[in-house]
């Protein structure tokens, strides 16, 4: 379930945890200070999650992880734990954890080449969204009526109903 959050850091220079026994839970960089990350982290309360420091040294492993980002190298970092499923919002924890990361990392935070985080989140629109500072709590807003229009509109298509 961390997965459809957590995977965007593949559009960025922070290990998502490949080459770790639980990818997608694990996240860093060698440049991340876990202590003072999973404060900042912390300070979200985003529902359903809690953050423990971590570090890690990502491993090539044969057919599931053959090049991970920053292999043998140590990573400092956060262990994201869901404590209540039903509260967890995947997306909007990973986009939180990446303005963190954004904002805490100016200097060594990046955006992988080619933009490729456009490509993962479906437009250019998150990427601008975080360099102009934008309360998160819009674009949470912004998804819910997303979400409610896209039932409105799917409703004439549905074989069965409720």
């Amino acid at each position: 379930i961390a997965y459809l959050g957590i995977c965007l850091f593949e559009g960025t220079n922070v290990s998502e945890g490949r080459g770790t026994a639980i990818p997608f839970l694990n996240f860093g960089a060698p440049w991340i200070e876990s202590k003072h990350f999973v404060d900042r982290l912390t300070h979200l309360n985003l529902p359903g999650v809690k953050f423990v420091p971590i570090t890690f040294t990502p491993t090539s492993i044969p057919e599931k992880a053959k090049y991970p980002k920053y292999e043998n190298k140590e990573c400092g970092g956060a262990r994201l734990e869901i404590i209540d499923r039903e509260q967890f919002i995947p997306v909007f924890t990973g986009v939180s954890i990446i303005q963190v990361l954004h904002d805490a990392y100016p200097n060594e935070f990046q955006w992988n080449e080619n933009n490729y985080i456009d490509k993962l989140y479906g437009s250019d629109y998150l990427r601008y969204f975080l360099k102009q500072r934008r309360n998160l709590e819009k674009l949470n807003t912004e998804w819910k009526i997303d979400r409610l229009m896209f039932l409105k509109d799917r409703q004439p298509y549905l074989i069965y109903s409720d």
